[in-house]
């Protein structure tokens, strides 16, 4: 989710293309059309034809013959409604700047990945730069006690981490707003471009904490990094 601030996307992700399959998608969701560049099998190969399954408190789930049929196809063609919940999610829980009631809002979106550390590394490939010929990366705040598997992939690509104090309810917002003001003071101050302004990702799973209350992050939390030219 991007602050108020422009954000630099990383020198690898302005140099790729236009997706040229995009304008492709009207067309490959009409089986009336063959298009021979889509590499989507022949739906009549699917294997499964229905679904139903059962929750822990007795409750049946069934889906019918065409969500079960879109389900095995390429995720454009079936994640709408998952993409809608998200945002209608994102909206409520997590209230992001200019976020808007039905889950939408200027400046930011939600999207869909394979896993959380699929996430975290498309992120870093989003945002970061690679480590230059002195082996120095951009700089990066994490929580002091991070999840391990993020840090090495902040490690892959020579990143340099800076540990946010935090408290039971995760980051400390007071000890999070000194080190952005600090890190802009450095910014400011540097005769090089060595000290990038901050990214911060958020909590990793496996640190074994007090998740952030639902109350206090998106009050105190997201309001600091829309005061910063900073990424969230």
């Amino acid at each position: 989710m991007a602050a108020r601030h422009a954000i630099t996307l990383s020198s690898r992700v302005q140099r790729l293309p236009p997706n040229p399959f995009a304008p492709l998608v009207p067309l490959m969701k009409d089986p009336a059309n063959i298009v021979l560049a889509q590499g989507v099998p022949p739906m009549e190969l699917f294997p499964l034809a229905a679904m139903s399954v059962t929750l822990a408190d007795g409750t049946a789930v069934s889906l019918s013959a065409s969500d079960v049929q879109s389900a095995q196809r390429y995720p454009p063609f079936a994640w709408g409604p998952l993409l809608s919940w998200c945002r209608r999610h994102t909206a409520e829980v997590h209230r992001p700047p200019h976020a808007t009631e039905t889950g939408g809002g200027a400046g930011w979106d939600v999207a869909v990945a394979a896993g959380s550390m699929s996430s975290v590394e498309m992120a870093i490939a989003l945002l970061l730069e690679p480590a230059n010929d002195q082996g120095k990366g951009d700089w990066l705040l994490v929580e002091e006690f991070s999840f391990t598997a993020s840090l090495d992939c902040l490690a892959s690509v020579g990143a340099r981490t800076l540990g946010v104090p935090m408290d039971r309810h995760g980051i400390d917002p007071a000890a999070l707003r000194q080190m952005l003001v600090d890190c802009q003071r450095a910014v400011a101050a540097a005769a090089h471009a060595d000290a990038a302004p901050p990214s911060l990702p958020g909590a990793g799973p496996g640190t074994g904490k007090v998740p952030a209350s639902l109350d206090r992050m998106p009050k105190a939390l997201y309001t600091i990094p829309v005061k910063q030219p900073s990424s969230l």
